[in-house]
């Protein structure tokens, strides 16, 4: 990483740019390399940190020692497949909209960092599979920013939940389905 930083330094001198620029290049560039390593695909890390997709690839292999894989990313509406993924999703999604002040208004990768593994250790304490990944968190707190999923209050039980727009699952309270 250190050699990307000074290349990126080298051609802000040759190009002009002033220090204030290189040192949020090399901000940037370290922000994408923590969420790389937390387990953010690379062309979310570029969406998020407004680096180039060829220098977010070279973090990613640097970090990993391999090339990332292709494919598309999870549609959110297919992130909530079964009751258990409506849980785990809910469960984090509450802890992030908490951690979160302004979540209506943008994704905050700190909260979500902050927040994630405390998921994954309830997970693993309750000897239960992590069902949400990292990037599905993403896409799930994109999605209430974007208002295309809301944390909804159940009549019954006054338990909020998440409901995404065209979800697979059913959009009922997971609460009172695991009660009955």
């Amino acid at each position: 990483m250190t050699a990307l930083v000074a290349s990126g330094e080298k051609k802000a001198r040759r190009s002009g740019r002033n220090v204030g620029h290189r040192t949020q290049e090399a901000r940037s560039i370290l922000s994408a390399s923590r969420l790389l390593k937390a387990g953010l695909r690379p062309n979310t890390v570029a969406l998020i940190t407004r680096l180039s997709a060829p220098v977010v690839r070279a973090l990613y292999v640097e970090a990993h020692g391999t090339r990332p894989r292709s494919g598309p990313d999870p549609d959110a509406a297919g992130i909530i497949r079964t009751l258990g993924h409506l849980l785990h999703a809910t469960g984090l999604m509450a802890m992030y909209t908490r951690a979160a002040p302004s979540w209506r208004e943008e994704v905050d990768m700190d909260a979500l960092l902050s927040v994630y593994p405390i998921y994954e250790a309830a997970c693993e304490s309750s000897e239960e599979t992590v069902l949400i990944s990292l990037q599905c968190a993403w896409h799930l707190a994109r999605h209430l920013r974007s208002r295309t999923a809301e944390m909804q209050v159940c009549q019954r039980c006054c338990h909020r939940y998440i409901v995404v727009d065209n979800m697979h699952y059913r959009p009922r309270c997971p609460f009172c389905e695991t009660n009955h």
